[in-house]
This record gives C-alpha cells, sequence and structure tokens, in this order.
C-alpha cells in the first residue's frame, strides 16, 4: 500500500462497492509514508496486525491506524480484513 498500489492489495477484501470506493479515495487523498507495527494478536485461526501508518496530508501525531486481519486455512496465509482509519 506505500508504494501507491493499494487497489490491487485492497479490491479482493474490500468486498462493498460503495466501502472500496470510499477507501481509494482516501488512499489517494491520505497516501502512506511509512508505518509501523504497533501490536499482534495471533489465535487458532491467524493473526491481527495493529499498524500506524504516516499519512500525506494527515496531521496526528501517533499515525493513522490500520487493522489487517491475516487468516491460516489449510497452511496458506490468506488477508481477510483491512481496516484503515482516517
Amino acid at each position: 500500500m506505500r508504494s501507491g498500489e493499494y487497489k490491487q492489495v485492497l479490491e479482493s477484501f474490500v468486498r462493498d462497492a460503495e466501502r472500496r470506493k470510499h477507501v481509494y479515495m482516501r488512499e489517494a487523498e491520505y497516501p502512506i509514508e511509512s508505518w509501523v507495527l504497533g501490536d499482534r494478536h495471533d489465535d487458532a485461526e491467524g493473526v491481527t496486525l495493529l499498524y500506524w501508518a504516516k499519512r500525506k496530508n494527515y496531521d496526528y501525531p501517533l499515525g493513522a491506524r490500520i487493522s489487517i486481519r491475516v487468516d491460516r486455512n489449510r497452511g496458506e496465509w490468506r488477508t481477510s480484513s483491512c481496516s484503515p482509519i482516517y
């Protein structure tokens, strides 16, 4: 996402068309400049990763929070959700 290729990254798990349109618009307006892993929660099905992202044109000292869920199914890891906050 930091490289600006957010559409390819998000299209597989932002299924609602209106939500996807909103996320695309916000990612274009507030592109990620850098991010750091803030927390990680593992469970039997997978892992939830919490990132703090510094965004261009976004003036908040901690950055913007992004929660990403990655699930393990039959030995394969797949991103199942992404919840960026703008």
